[in-house]
């Protein structure tokens, strides 16, 4: 099992992004934190729906 592919405990794998970005396709996904190989497959196989923010990204929510 690769963690590009598949999770573990602590994260979740392409797999598991790319299942909640297919289920959720109106939605914009963030992915905040990431195993250094799942990074890497996703910025290489990207997904329509999936945000990979560079380091030190900053979310501000206005109301």
């Amino acid at each position: 099992m690769s963690l590009a592919k598949n999770g573990n405990d602590k994260h979740m794998g392409y797999n598991d992004i790319n299942n909640i970005c297919q289920k959720n396709p109106n939605k914009t996904i963030i992915a905040t934190h990431m195993q250094d190989i799942t990074r890497k497959t996703a910025l290489n196989n990207p997904i329509k729906n999936l945000i990979i923010p560079e380091t030190n990204f900053e979310i501000i929510i206005k109301k």
